[in-house]
């Protein structure tokens, strides 16, 4: 079983993908082999450490979330919890990468259309869906959790933000392709409209004038205008 960090401690990029056998996000069934006298949790159990350490990360912070706050909330130990994760700081950058890789993956779906104006409506509005649902459900910023990451892992959770970049781009090109978009730089138009989603979750409040749905049509005809050639205007 591995460690702990000490404090001031980096996590390693091995230590950091250690966790990984034991997600069912990933597909991987691969289990350790405990030491004497210990057991190995089941398939499920990362997944739960995960759950209960988001909901403390957002409640208190990093700082202010222990490993055996995270143990108690699971009902393991933390022993039993060192098993799967090797650190907080690993539990922590695992609990992002989720959290990326599920966002993508439900922004992708959204895109259903093949006309590119509406593809962009589509991936604009299931973006601005998805962080204005952080916003009413979050009291503590994941830019806040980033930033308790260190500076390697930071740079691996920006890589993992780039398919939304990668998808937008690809709307932006087939958009420009047809006709129908016109702008200078591709990746400086999709890094615009990806940030101008994004941030949504910082002024977005439910019990304010405007609705979900209303700054969702508002966010969608933005970026459909930032882009349209004049005819579609």
């Amino acid at each position: 079983m591995q460690q702990p960090l000490a404090p001031g401690e980096k996590a390693s990029a091995s230590a950091t993908r250690h966790w990984e056998g034991h997600s069912s996000v990933y597909g991987l069934t691969m289990t350790p082999t405990p030491a004497p006298g210990r057991t190995v949790l089941q398939d499920d159990s990362a997944e739960r450490i995960l759950d209960a350490a988001a909901a403390l990360f957002i409640e208190g912070g990093y700082e202010g979330t222990s490993v055996s706050s995270i143990a108690k909330s699971t009902g393991m130990t933390a022993a039993a919890l060192y098993w799967h994760f090797p650190s907080k700081i690993d539990i922590l950058f695992a609990v992002l990468e989720r959290d990326v890789r599920e966002g993508y993956a439900e922004v992708e779906k959204a895109v259903r259309s093949q006309e590119p104006r509406q593809r962009l409506r589509e991936y604009v509005d299931a973006f601005v869906r998805q962080q204005i649902r952080e916003a009413e459900t979050r009291n503590f910023s994941y830019s806040t959790l980033i930033s308790s990451l260190p500076q390697e892992l930071r740079q691996e959770m920006l890589k993992l933000g780039a398919p939304y970049i990668d998808l937008l781009r690809g709307i932006l090109t087939s958009g420009r392709e047809a006709g129908v978009f016109e702008f200078a730089d591709v990746r400086v138009t999709a890094f615009a409209i990806s940030t101008m989603c994004e941030y949504v979750f910082t002024w977005f409040r439910a019990n304010r004038s405007l609705s979900q749905d209303a700054v969702c049509a508002l966010y969608t005809d933005l970026a459909v205008r930032m882009v349209s050639t004049p005819p579609a205007l």
